[in-house]
């Protein structure tokens, strides 16, 4: 029992700074974030330190920033999907998939929306769409990957058991 509530608040503990860290890149405003390019792309291209962006600098730029959104994403997802799945366990299995598909999609809606409230910052539909199918993808993998070893836990568990039973096939 106590090894499902630690396993619940790490799962809630990791979600929480996942979504903490989506929230404050998402949530800069317009001159921050340019600040951040520009002394992450300078140091990876070696350019654009003055402030002035080649193409290639723009191109680097928008790699780096849909990588890391999709990175981002994923990782939300799989850390809902752990928390989902360890704290909403007996729920049936397209119940948490649904409930999970409405809070990730709020997420999504919700941190890329507010950005018009931002100076400097804007809406893009396709972003929450791409933030949405990456943070589902990762809970996905979450569920999945928990199913599989829980199934093969209770495999081990149950073998153990006819193990230990004494065999009382004697003629």
């Amino acid at each position: 029992m106590e090894r499902e509530k630690s396993r619940r608040i790490v799962s809630w503990l990791f979600f929480t700074a996942i979504l903490a860290l989506i929230c404050i890149l998402s949530f800069q405003n317009g001159n921050a974030t340019k600040a951040l390019d520009r002394s992450f792309v300078g140091y990876v291209a070696g350019e654009g330190e003055d402030g002035v962006y080649t193409e290639r600098t723009r191109q680097i730029i928008y790699l780096i920033r849909q990588t890391g959104r999709a990175v981002l994403f994923l990782a939300l997802g799989v850390s809902w999907g752990s928390a989902a799945e360890f704290t909403f366990e007996k729920a049936r299995r397209w119940k948490r998939l649904a409930g999970s598909a409405a809070v990730l999609a709020a997420i999504c809606y919700l941190t890329e929306k507010a950005k018009i409230f931002i100076e400097g910052r804007h809406y893009a539909f396709e972003e929450c769409v791409g933030s949405f199918a990456f943070s589902m993808l990762g809970y996905l993998l979450s569920a999945i990957l928990l199913w599989c070893m829980m199934k093969r836990s209770r495999r081990y568990v149950s073998e153990k058991i006819e193990l230990a039973e004494p065999d009382h096939h004697y003629h």
